[in-house]
């Protein structure tokens, strides 16, 4: 940890697309930092937490750039906000370094690519050296590259003169805007050569093709960029991804589009083996200029020559149907309509089929959700509300079989889940956590707010006393709500009292040895389910692939994974982290 004068902090204009969670460091300070000497000196970047109370708390990547004396500091890195308190506790800036750039195993194979290079790879850390990995293999196997081209290079890859891979951090382009859109700068890779090279890239875990990209690299100055700052990365030392920044501040970043990744701490693998680069390019190049959705809903992929339209007044729109596809029935839903707007685009996971209103209403029975339920003998019955508002009586073990979801999401509202004949509703509802609060009422002297459940379309109203206070905080915040009126007024006396108690909540929350336990099986269960499939450009390999992926993001920050309900099966320990499709 490094105490620091204010004055060599500031904050900086930069779209988040361009940074990607990676500021800047002025390559003096980054050495002094380092102690000096020659570990010092190659260093790119460093991962850093940075602490001002002026500015907030950042977390991130820095990278050198020239041409600049202070730590710029991007509004992506910002992960809390300045601090409200008249007195701040101290006025410098607190600077943590966790992980300094690049790696022991870059250095040495730097001293193999490079031809100025007075030092060979070291004897022992080649003994070192081993094949490509698992999931890798399978990845590249994936994308086309036959076997026996693949076993080649495996074998050679175990020494230096035969490698052609490397693990390298990403960082953001310190040139800001120097490099063309859609490329990359390898640093230490070697300048003036091909000006065709390309380098496969993407980051574990990867589990389908479009986790990855075939990119150029650059290999000569760009006629946008000045001689001070191609001089600058032309002298970084081996081991970095060097990212090129959009064309506008809304198109998605290159990383984000490389397996969603950010340039905060992720380490890209790279390969650009002239054997294997071929196949690679073959399948991944059309790809590369397509524009990738930011959507969190991974499964609203867009179908080709389609342009997808949505329509507020349509009834059938978001409705469930089922659809059968490989002999089987799957509970499918109509997305949007086609581009003409006589069809409709309905899909299950990626498989999409185009219908017309004759076929989706001839003989589909549209639910739109289960209303209420009654005991008709020795048997019950669901009410059904049809799309098109009509209502009728069916038989709850016939409901059950059919649409299980709508029939459980029933229960769950109507405090069902522990009745008999009703407790396997629990498979399909959702541990749900309120995420935020919609809207508020008066029912007599009750305060009622309108909530989301976390994977829910569909809001409940609930007793304002039973939510949770930093969520009702954020309500009355955003909406300029007094909290001086007498219904409120009880909140008000809650938030301070989660002011002072917000440690042991967080300590609380953290130490939850059981549902982490937990979680870790049910990521477990994603990846055994993965494997097992093989193909990986299989549809529903794809699908629990990005639910593992998606599975070890949400276990640092939180929410649920999506998953269809075809396959929860598949996974135990799920039904607390799932949600539907």
């Amino acid at each position: 940890m490094f105490e620091l004068p204010a004055s060599i902090v500031e904050e900086i204009d930069l779209p988040d697309n361009a940074s990607e969670g990676c500021g800047f460091i002025p390559c003096n300070l980054l050495e002094e930092l380092l102690g000096g000497g020659n570990d010092a000196k190659n260093a790119i970047s460093i991962q850093v937490r940075v602490i001002f109370p002026s500015m907030g708390i950042f977390k991130g990547k820095l990278v050198r750039r020239a041409g600049i004396s202070a730590i710029q500091l991007p509004d992506a890195m910002k992960k809390v906000d300045k601090s409200n308190a008249r007195k701040k506790g101290f006025k410098s800036t607190f600077l943590i370094i966790n992980n300094v750039y690049p790696s022991n195993n870059s250095k040495m194979l730097e001293r193999q690519l490079n031809p100025y290079s007075i030092r060979a790879p070291t004897k022992s850390s080649e003994r070192e050296l081993k094949g490509l990995g698992s999931m890798i293999t399978e990845m590249l196997l994936g994308c086309g590259v036959p076997s026996d081209v693949f076993e080649q290079y495996n074998e050679r890859s175990q020494n230096y003169d035969g490698r052609s891979h490397a693990d390298l951090v990403g960082v953001c382009d310190c040139t800001v805007g120097g490099l063309p859109p859609g490329t990359v700068f390898v640093t230490g890779f070697g300048v003036g050569g091909s000006s065709g090279q390309k380098i496969f890239i993407t980051r574990f875990p990867c589990t389908e093709p479009g986790d990855a990209k075939v990119l150029p690299v650059v290999t000569e100055k760009p006629a946008e960029m000045s001689d001070e700052d191609w001089n600058h990365i032309c002298s970084l030392s081996f081991g970095a991804v060097m990212f090129a920044s959009p064309r506008d501040a809304e198109s998605i970043s290159l990383p984000a589009s490389i397996n969603k990744s950010d340039l905060d701490g992720d380490i890209f693998f790279c390969l650009w083996d002239p054997m294997m680069l071929p196949y690679l390019e073959e399948m991944l190049g059309d790809d590369n200029e397509k524009e990738v959705s930011d959507e969190e809903d991974f499964e609203e992929d867009n179908v080709e020559g389609v342009e997808l339209e949505d329509d507020i007044d349509d009834e059938l729109l978001g409705a469930h149907v089922p659809l059968m596809i490989d002999g089987k029935t799957r509970d499918a839903i109509v997305a949007s309509k086609t581009s003409d707007g006589n069809k409709y685009i309905v899909k299950y996971g990626e498989y999409t089929e185009i219908m017309s209103y004759a076929e989706l209403m001839g003989d589909r029975d549209l639910v739109k959700e289960i209303v209420g339920h009654r005991e008709k003998g020795r048997n019950a019955e669901v009410e059904v509300l049809w799309e098109g508002n009509k209502h009728s009586w069916h038989s709850f073990a016939l409901m059950k079989e059919q649409v299980p979801a709508d029939v459980a999401e029933y229960a769950r509202q109507n405090n069902l889940l522990d009745t008999k004949g009703w407790k396997w509703c629990k498979d399909f509802v959702r541990d749900a956590e309120i995420v935020s609060v919609c809207s508020h009422r008066t029912r007599g002297c009750i305060l009622q707010v309108e909530v989301m459940y976390d994977g829910d379309s569909k809001t409940t109203w609930k007793n304002a006393k039973s939510v949770d206070v930093d969520i009702l905080a954020t309500y009355v915040e955003e909406n300029n709500i007094s909290l001086c009126s007498k219904k409120w007024k009880w909140l008000e006396i809650s938030i301070q009292r989660a002011k002072k108690n917000w440690f042991a909540t967080a300590q609380e929350r953290l130490s939850d040895a059981k549902r982490m336990s937990e979680y870790a099986r049910f990521v477990e269960s994603l990846h055994r389910a993965y494997k097992k499939r093989g193909d990986i450009n299989d549809k529903e390999t794809m699908s629990l692939g990005r639910a593992f992926k998606c599975a070890i993001d949400i276990g640092k920050h939180g929410g649920r994974v999506p998953l269809e309900q075809a396959l929860r099966a598949e996974i135990p320990y799920g039904d607390k982290f799932l949600k539907d499709v």
